[in-house]
């Protein structure tokens, strides 16, 4: 769910030039009530495909409304705080000015203290020009992507493992102009029964997708006041 929910965040930094990583919280437990005689079941962390994931995200929020699941504790905190976003325990407070970035940081401040939480000082970082957060990089600019998500994919030889190559690259989908086109030769191999064959096309796809991330410039926030064309 992180890169579907991180994605709705991202659409919200319209105009920001001041970003705050106001990290971790530090000391906070959350009691989980446990039924002694149901036998726990470890479920495998699972990539949401990107083209499913606003779905589930909004079906997720209908759940929370209808009580059959609960927030995050700070993501109740921090939800009617303007320009704070959050994916789990990472926090970033932002603004188009210092003066509003400022004014926001010592709300959300006020506001944990009031509920008895406090931040890992080691783990927060202060009026920032650009942040990494959730695998980007955010910046006036717009979303980049972060540098080790690049490498990797750059780096990449003729993979084996080609579903877990390719949800890398579906990571950092939105910078890879025509990526279903160009990536069909690959995922031709991940269909049943398909036997593994690397053969030139599936190379001249790997190479243009690592020439397509190496160019890839920032995406521009979106701004809802602008004319349309």
């Amino acid at each position: 769910m992180g890169l579907n929910r991180g994605t709705q965040c991202f659409e919200k930094f319209t105009g920001c030039c001041e970003g705050h990583g106001i990290g971790k919280l530090k000391d906070f437990q959350l009691k989980i009530p446990i039924d002694p005689e149901v036998q726990a079941v470890a479920q495998p962390i699972r990539r949401v495909p990107y083209h499913v994931g606003d779905k589930l995200g909004d079906k997720q929020d209908e759940l929370v409304k209808l009580d059959v699941i609960e927030k995050k504790v700070l993501s109740q905190v921090l939800q009617d705080c303007d320009g704070v976003h959050n994916i789990l325990d990472d926090v970033i407070v932002h603004a188009p000015t210092e003066e509003g970035h400022d004014r926001r940081f010592e709300n959300v401040v006020r506001l944990l203290s009031s509920m008895g939480l406090t931040l890992n000082r080691d783990k927060c970082q202060f009026k920032m020009s650009h942040l990494v957060f959730m695998g980007h990089v955010l910046s006036a600019r717009g979303i980049g992507t972060a540098d080790v998500k690049v490498k990797a994919v750059v780096d990449a030889c003729e993979p084996t493992k080609v579903r877990g190559f390719l949800g890398l690259v579906n990571f950092i989908a939105r910078f890879i102009p025509d990526l279903a086109a160009v990536s069909a030769p690959l995922r031709q191999l991940t269909k049943n029964g398909e036997p593994f064959v690397w053969e030139p096309e599936q190379q001249q796809s790997l190479d243009e997708l690592k020439k397509r991330l190496s160019g890839a410039e920032a995406l521009g926030f979106i701004d809802k006041n602008a004319q349309l064309r």
